[in-house]
């Protein structure tokens, strides 16, 4: 099983918790942070910053010309683990208790009156699980 593979599997175990929308297993917050460092990342859990690591290679020979390159398809391919690590994000409804990922929320959800999204079933508002 590859990286990418264990990071982003559907149904794994010990995470039962699916989206009620698409049915894409959730994160959690401990469980977005412990699969972002996995990748790789960098977590601040005291301010839940989540960043990209640079560096991380050696220079051999005459490739110090590639190293600008190297950042650059680095930065943006963890960039896209976080993406995708931030649209399995849990966010369960304050009064059914739905949970729904980030990314159905994102394009599916309507906005509630008071700001973020509303519940597609109830209409309430949303708390990221932890």
């Amino acid at each position: 099983m590859g990286v990418l593979d264990k990071l982003f599997g559907q149904g794994e175990a010990g995470s039962p918790r699916g989206c009620q929308r698409c049915g894409k297993t959730t994160l959690g917050t401990d469980e977005f942070f412990a699969k972002a460092e996995e990748a790789g990342l960098v977590v601040d859990r005291s301010t839940g910053e989540v960043k990209a690591r640079m560096g991380g290679f050696s220079m051999i020979g005459g490739m110090f010309g590639d190293v600008p390159a190297r950042l650059e398809e680095q930065k943006r391919n963890q960039q896209e683990i976080l993406d995708r690590l931030e649209n399995q994000r849990a966010f369960r409804c304050r009064s059914c208790g739905r949970i729904y990922c980030a990314d159905c929320l994102l394009r599916h959800a309507p906005d509630h009156p008071n700001g973020g999204k509303a519940c597609p079933k109830c209409g309430n508002t949303f708390e990221v699980l932890s």
